[in-house]
């Protein structure tokens, strides 16, 4: 609601009794080329054990590891190194009716990709599901059953403000964020139906997907634009500089709780609301 709480930390230093030593590591890609939607850890092949790391960079090199021993083998860590267009962001989500397995999605800038990954003797093989080509300039994306649907949604977020929104193949519709100049961390609460954002004003505000498909968009077909109604935020948080990440966290370990916290993580701040 618009009378959501908001309590902003500042960073400090803790001191510990205890050390930490490096475990596992490899050097997956050039640092340039990555950033904070690079990296994804999940257990994509679905085997019901450890998860998976998945990277993807800029470049469009996608890499799925497994760690087998406590020093990297590139011979039983690398499961799969596959060359695709630059890669944006990497996600996970359920597109199967009654099923709870995952599949990797893939955004690349004009183009959506579904894939599902399958163990194989010598590692991780792709099975593409399905590609949705996008007619706008793509920056990030969420996944969730909004709406409460059978399957998972994906909601893209182009580069020029519009959240467009994908049931499988099909195209759905597209909104445009109000406040815009240039594309937020997103994030999805299930319980509220909310997808969570931050404006160029610096606030981190909330969607009801309700709210969302019920608002119009129209189009002045002379001039190619989009104009109408847009849609508005359920509630609003001023963080006063720019959110880099957010996510969501539950309040309690059950996976039938209710209620979750939203994290905020800012250049100097981090905020829970």
């Amino acid at each position: 609601s618009s009378s959501s709480s908001c309590f902003v930390q500042r960073k400090r230093i803790v001191m510990s009794l205890f050390r930490v030593r490096e475990f596992w590591s490899c050097k997956a890609a050039v640092e340039e080329s990555v950033d904070i939607n690079s990296l994804l850890v999940a257990d994509i092949t679905n085997s019901g054990g450890q998860a998976n790391i998945i990277i993807g960079d800029i470049s469009g090199t996608l890499r799925i590891y497994e760690i087998n021993q406590k020093n990297y083998n590139p011979t039983s860590d690398l499961l799969l190194e596959e060359k695709l267009p630059p890669i944006l962001q990497l996600g996970c989500d359920s597109f199967k009716k009654g099923r709870d397995d995952v599949q990797l999605i893939v955004l690349h800038p004009r183009l959506l990709s579904i894939y599902e990954a399958k163990t194989e003797k010598q590692g991780v093989s792709l099975k593409k599901m399905f590609n949705v080509k996008l007619e706008r300039t793509s920056a990030n994306f969420v996944s969730g059953k909004f709406g409460n649907s059978e399957t998972s949604i994906v909601c893209v977020q182009s580069m020029d403000g519009a959240l467009m929104f994908f049931n499988q193949s099909h195209s759905g519709f597209e909104r445009f964020i109000p406040d815009f100049l240039v594309p937020g961390p997103l994030a999805y609460v299930p319980h509220t139906d909310t997808i969570v954002t931050a404006n160029s004003q610096w606030n981190v505000c909330g969607y009801k997907f309700l709210v969302i498909t019920s608002s119009d968009t129209k189009k002045d077909k002379e001039q190619q634009k989009e104009t109408g109604k847009r849609i508005t935020s359920d509630w609003n948080c001023n963080i006063g500089e720019e959110v880099l990440q957010i996510q969501t966290i539950p309040l309690h370990t059950s996976s039938s709780s209710s209620s979750s916290d939203i994290l905020a993580s800012a250049t100097t701040t981090t905020t829970t609301t």
